[in-house]
């Protein structure tokens, strides 16, 4: 059973499984998850790094208790503001260094919130997603639109409202089996609760749209990708790729898909502990 605290921003209250670490003074783990999905889909991963860091995965608003969600609740911005508070209880000292891990549409908010954030951030990990500016970058993949269709679909007030009212259920069930989870995986009891953020799509297009054509910006800190080759809905990225968005990148190539840390959680588990061993005696 996980410790689920609370903050309180705006008269909004932020969920989060708060796992402290038996370590004086631990590094603080970010895990944000994707879409459709909830901080518990972190499960595997937290039973291993909790013992070596403190592990904090915050619900993305109305994925917890089902709440409404307004789309100016879950714009970026918005969203950022809540890590940050987070962030500002569950550390102890400025000196604990964070690491963000994130999969899916969670990648989004963990490149936005390092690059943008007043916390100083010390590493990224990526499960099967990015960030927006290299998502955009991807603009004459032909094969990354026909992946990414849905995203275009979700545009519309209704198509989002028929996954979200009509027929979540086979939406889920499509999802996941297109991801490759296996039948007996914990995210498959999963109900509506979970697409409480779909208009977050709605928002990152428009956020895309503001950056076409810019110039990237690259950010000085780590970065490791790990990719389930299978990968239903983005294509693995190339480290030429990752080069343009850090200075220091990664790619980790695994069997399985769009879930590869619950498909492969124990190689992922892995992979994530020797990178961060590795950031922390860099550091």
């Amino acid at each position: 059973m996980y410790c689920i605290d609370s903050i309180t921003r705006n008269g909004e209250v932020i969920h989060y499984i708060d796992e402290e670490s038996s370590q004086q003074n631990a590094s603080v783990l970010l895990l944000l998850h994707g879409f459709p999905d909830n901080a518990f889909g972190w499960n595997l991963q937290i039973t291993t790094l909790k013992d070596h860091f403190h592990v904090v995965a915050p619900f993305m608003p109305g994925t917890l208790n089902g709440n409404t969600v307004s789309s100016e609740r879950i714009r970026t911005e918005e969203l950022k503001k809540d890590l940050c508070q987070i962030l500002n209880k569950v550390r102890v000292s400025q000196s604990q260094k964070v690491y963000i891990i994130a999969h899916d549409l969670g990648a989004f908010l963990a490149e936005a919130f390092a690059k943008d954030s007043e916390q100083d951030i010390n590493g990224l990990i990526f499960l099967n997603g990015m960030g927006l500016e290299q998502f955009v970058s991807r603009k004459f993949q032909f094969t990354q639109w026909v992946k990414s269709y849905y995203a275009f679909l979700f545009q519309l007030a209704f198509v989002r409202y028929l996954v979200f009212k009509v027929l979540p259920g086979y939406f889920l069930k499509t999802a996941y089996d297109q991801s490759l989870l296996p039948l007996h995986d914990e995210l498959r009891n999963n109900d509506n609760r979970v697409l409480s953020t779909i208009t977050l799509y709605k928002n990152l297009f428009r956020d895309a749209l503001k950056i076409i054509g810019k110039k990237p910006r690259q950010l000085a800190i780590p970065a490791l990708f790990i990719w389930g080759k299978d990968d239903a809905f983005l294509n693995i990225p190339n480290l030429n790729e990752v080069d343009q968005f850090y200075i220091a990148g990664a790619v980790r190539i695994l069997d399985g898909g769009h879930w590869v840390m619950r498909t492969r959680f124990d190689q992922v588990n892995r992979n994530i502990l020797n990178t961060l061993n590795h950031w922390e005696k860099s550091a």
